[in-house]
């Protein structure tokens, strides 16, 4: 999938709030890949989750949305 199509994959919830709404979203993807993939070895990847989800939490800061309903709207896609 291109760049392209990633980008206009992005949940609208998302889109038009956020200047960082990109990073949040490929943090999203990224963790959603990990966990369809790689759940096996979560103990492995905990820690990027928990720094994406703090990354998150700062960029979506004041806002409804959160990482944590970000994560299942990229899981949809893979």
């Amino acid at each position: 999938m291109s760049l392209k199509k990633l980008r206009k994959t992005m949940p609208a919830s998302l889109r038009p709030h956020h200047p960082q709404a990109e990073k949040v979203w490929a943090a999203a993807l990224a963790i959603a890949y990990l966990k369809t993939n790689a759940a096996g070895s979560m103990d492995v990847w905990a820690g990027l989750w928990e720094k994406a989800r703090d990354y998150a939490a700062r960029v979506l800061a004041g806002g409804s949305l959160s990482f944590d309903q970000v994560v299942p709207e990229a899981v949809k896609l893979l």
